[in-house]
């Protein structure tokens, strides 16, 4: 699979989707730094140098997409951790953490020709062998190297992630939700989430295998796909 190394871009989402009639087949952009990269729904995500910012392109993807983050998510956390000695949570439906401060993050975006998936955009980003987080969100973010005192290969990491999600996205999705429970942070507790624009808080009652969660409030239950969600802050 091809890999493409750049010093800095504004975002490897940006820069593989104006590479993607360049380039026939799957292949990867990885950038040093990112000046202006972002996740879902185009929040800020601060990516000097020492983290491992990369998009892949897929021609051909056979998963649901809606499941999607999830597979990549849990394939980044088992890279992690085969190639760290840390234990990586996941809070669905897209964020790595390590305890309880985040640790990345992934984002997956499709490239349409006309009712035609032409290929998906798939995201990651890692914060790996940065020193420092800045003061205002020291208290929910961290590094790998900060957690492990140790600096890790950036393209070995990646490769092994590569691999991963390749291989998971052959892989029956009940498979990888069993890999999500492990490592989920979210189910059986309380959260704010904010869905369509509105505040809710509820019950986060289960993992759907279609790639959703149960809500469970006061007045109705509803199941919510990713694609609803601004954002979830976990209560208790």
């Amino acid at each position: 699979m091809k890999i493409i190394v750049l010093d800095e871009v504004d975002s490897t989402q940006n820069m593989a989707r104006k590479l993607c009639e360049k380039e026939t087949e799957d292949f990867i952009v990885v950038a040093r730094r990112q000046s202006a990269g972002y996740g879902r729904k185009g929040d800020i995500w601060l990516s000097p140098e020492g983290g491992l910012w990369f998009t892949m392109v897929i021609r051909n993807v056979k998963a649901n997409l809606s499941t999607l983050p999830m597979i990549v998510a849990v394939s980044t956390a088992k890279a992690v951790e085969k190639n760290t000695e840390v234990n990586v949570n996941l809070k669905w439906p897209n964020d790595l953490y390590i305890g309880k401060r985040k640790v990345g993050g992934i984002l997956c975006e499709v490239l349409m020709s006309g009712e035609e998936v032409k290929a998906v955009l798939i995201g990651v980003g890692l914060n790996v062998n940065i020193n420092e987080i800045p003061e205002e969100i020291k208290s929910k973010a961290t590094s790998i190297k900060i957690e492990t005192g140790e600096e890790h290969n950036l393209m070995e990491l990646l490769k092994e992630i590569v691999k991963e999600v390749y291989e998971n996205l052959k892989k029956p999705f009940k498979e990888i939700m069993e890999e999500w429970i492990r490592r989920d942070m979210l189910v059986g507790r309380e959260a704010e989430l904010k869905v369509n624009g509105r505040r809710v808080k509820a019950y986060i009652s289960k993992l759907n295998e279609d790639g959703s969660i149960t809500i469970k409030h006061d007045s109705f239950e509803a199941k919510i796909h990713y694609w609803q969600i601004d954002g979830i802050e976990i209560l208790s």
